[in-house]
């Protein structure tokens, strides 16, 4: 069994045990942190009523249905719409209860999906705030929603920490700095030996620079649009993810967003080449085309990729139908490629769109769409970026020469996996020493 084989098999097992887990007839996930703010502002936080839920995310509207029985009804921009029963509400316990999700207007309101409560205290000395969140299975929920259970507790904790950070109050259950370096250097080695394990050491070397670079271009344009705390995490096999401190406010500002990362990675690339300059190796010119197409392989037209949210930018002003339709179009076309080529990485990026896809009603409400002329300049851009990365690649190659590390031709890859054109592979860097 090959290197890819045993990471599509461990993806796999993962999966299945992860599904397994959710599956289970009685669940109960149980999650507490400690604040450093007071009872009153963490409270507030619990307390999510209307004119009171401004800090969740793409929740537009929040009603009263019946003041009596304490129902709400909590509208988000994707179209989703939630019924949530209050069965009580006091400081130190707040409790929700029958939470129904109904994922299209007009549809009916399913049964009820989960049980969630929150429990807020000072702690034994009473300087701060210890919160527990519990969350329980209900008999409506069905998989795409018990997947979800157990990632709410951290979500939880990561909306309730940024809200009192922007509000004047430091969490103290947030990880130590000198913690969190240790834990992203951790990060930094294991995705090296993760791509050098699967394609050789330079190899790696090379992809771990174009990746960081890629992320780097995510989170550069973010904190440009004024997300402050933006930032991205390398994960081991497959990548990396940049995540920003809110909402969209624009479909213009997301494009540019998710086409800064491949700018970025592209310049990298280029950067590859210094050694090449400096020493005539073939084999750094024919690995700065290498990452070339690897990085290019982002602008796919498939979501989550680069390629497919800037594709979905693009259909925003077509309507929720047509957006909705052709995502999950662009997804099945993703999940084929993958089958096809056997990509382990592909297949689990795919998932994820689909799994966001499927919870969704359609595209972001209170993300501007684009104008007409805005539309134009982003395809534009998304279209040049595109022949950027052919051309740079085709010419790396050129420069590899007869006899060059990629003679027999050039390969890319995906996550943990590679595409072979014909007849040479990622082997072919294997045991290179520079």
């Amino acid at each position: 069994m090959g290197a890819t084989e045993l990471v599509f098999a461990a993806l796999a097992a993962v999966i299945a045990l992860y599904v397994l887990l959710v599956n289970r007839k009685r669940q109960r996930y149980v999650g507490s942190t400690t604040f450093d703010a007071p009872l009153d502002s963490v409270w507030r936080l619990h307390d999510v009523r209307p004119g009171q839920a401004d800090w969740v995310p793409m929740l537009q509207s929040c009603v009263w249905v019946s003041e009596t029985d304490q129902d709400m009804l909590l509208a988000y921009s994707n179209g989703a719409e939630l019924r949530s029963r209050v069965l009580k509400a006091e400081p130190g316990a707040y409790l929700m209860s029958e939470v129904r999700i109904r994922p299209a207007h007009g549809a009916p309101f399913g049964d009820r999906i989960l049980q969630e409560i929150w429990l807020s205290a000072l702690d034994a000395d009473r300087t701060r705030v210890r919160s527990e969140l519990r969350v329980e299975r209900a008999p409506g929920g069905n998989l795409a929603t018990r997947m979800s259970y157990p990632w709410m507790l951290w979500f939880g904790w990561r909306l309730m920490r940024r809200r009192l950070e922007q509000e004047g109050g430091a969490s103290r259950g947030a990880r130590p700095r000198a913690a969190g370096a240790l834990w992203q250097v951790a990060l930094v080695a294991a995705t090296l030996a993760s791509f050098g394990w699967l394609m050789g050491f330079w190899v790696g070397v090379g992809l771990l620079f174009t990746l960081v670079a890629h992320e780097y271009g995510h989170v550069w344009s973010m904190r440009r649009h004024g997300h402050e705390t933006a930032r991205f995490y390398l994960v081991p096999f497959f990548g990396g993810v940049a995540i920003g401190s809110r909402m969209f406010r624009s479909e213009a500002e997301a494009a540019e967003i998710f086409l800064m990362g491949p700018v970025f990675g592209l310049a990298a690339s280029a950067v590859v080449l210094a050694p090449y300059a400096l020493t005539g190796d073939p084999f750094w010119a024919s690995l700065a085309g290498f990452l070339a197409i690897v990085n290019g392989f982002n602008l796919a037209p498939i979501p989550p990729l680069d390629g497919g949210r800037v594709v979905q930018s693009l259909l925003r002003p077509l309507g929720d139908k047509v957006w909705y339709a052709a995502s999950g179009l662009l997804l099945l076309a993703g999940a084929a490629l993958a089958a096809w080529y056997r990509l382990a990485g592909l297949l689990f990026v795919v998932a994820l769109g689909v799994w966001a896809w499927w919870g969704a009603a359609g595209p972001n409400r209170a993300t501007r769409p684009l104008a007409l002329g805005g539309g134009v300049a982003v395809f534009a851009a998304y279209l040049v970026l595109i022949g950027l990365h052919v051309v740079f690649a085709l010419w790396a190659f050129q420069l590899d020469g007869p006899g060059g590390a990629l003679d027999d031709g050039p390969s890319f890859a995906t996550g943990a996996d590679t595409v072979r054109i014909p007849p040479v592979g990622p082997d072919s860097f294997r045991g290179h020493e520079a």
